[in-house]
């Protein structure tokens, strides 16, 4: 559900209600079928692969015995700029699990990629996200199903929050980061460009993140973060009560 700062025709009727996803990762994927959801399969056109659709596509062909992944057609670059680089189609940039580096620092190179190219990355709301007034969304934002954003809560560009994370109120999220399923951000959390919050990970309240910084799958951060530090487990339990040291 779409709070009063989000109205539902806002970025819906406007936007597309087709989009083609740029890369084959398994973040593409969720992102697809995730505006499949809300537009139905006919509304994802297919995945962009990088560099080729032979080099980089999953083992399977369409009818037409083009290249397939998750039962949609994988194009390669010129011909997606040739069918809707004009427009027609929302670009949504997904993952590409092969590239190794992390999905933020991709994410961040083909959104500048697309722009250099005339081209502009899109988003999109779920409508079963709870998006609640008082919120900034830049328009390039991915918000998925279940995902909850508290009132003055700013989500930045080409940033991806996937199902059930969820933002406490006067936090901020950065240009390019990924909260994965189930994070959880509590209020007043500033959380730079390029950040990764892993699954169930828990960021205690007022905590900054700076640039680069990775939180792994479970862990709690209660400290800031430096540009690109990792924090990749829970800290260690301690004892509780008059005899704990």
């Amino acid at each position: 559900m779409i709070g009063s700062s989000i109205a539902p025709s806002d970025g819906k009727s406007t936007a597309p209600g087709r989009a083609v996803i740029v890369g084959t990762g398994y973040l593409a994927r969720v992102i697809a079928d995730s505006f499949a959801d809300d537009h139905g399969d006919d509304g994802v056109l297919g995945f962009v692969a990088l560099p080729s659709p032979l080099d980089w596509a999953a083992p399977g062909t369409t009818p037409s015995g083009e290249p397939s992944l998750h039962g949609r057609p994988v194009f390669g670059v010129a011909e997606a700029l040739a069918r809707w680089g004009g427009g027609g189609a929302r670009i949504l940039i997904g993952s590409d699990d092969r590239a190794g580096v992390p999905i933020p620092t991709w994410r961040r190179t083909v959104f500048h990629a697309l722009r250099a190219r005339g081209l502009r990355a899109g988003g999109f709301v779920h409508s079963a996200a709870w998006v609640l007034g008082g919120t900034t969304i830049d328009p390039s934002a991915i918000i998925l199903a279940d995902a909850y954003v508290e009132p003055l809560v700013t989500v930045g560009r080409n940033a991806v929050l996937e199902g059930n994370a969820f933002v406490s109120q006067h936090s901020s999220v950065g240009a390019h980061c990924h909260l994965e399923t189930s994070a959880l951000v509590a209020g007043q959390v500033t959380i730079h460009a390029e950040v990764t919050v892993g699954t169930n990970a828990t960021l205690r309240s007022g905590v900054t993140l700076c640039r680069g910084s990775h939180v792994g799958c479970g862990a709690i951060v209660q400290r800031d973060l430096h540009p690109f530090e990792t924090v990749a487990v829970r800290p260690p339990s301690r004892p509780f009560g008059p005899s704990a040291p």
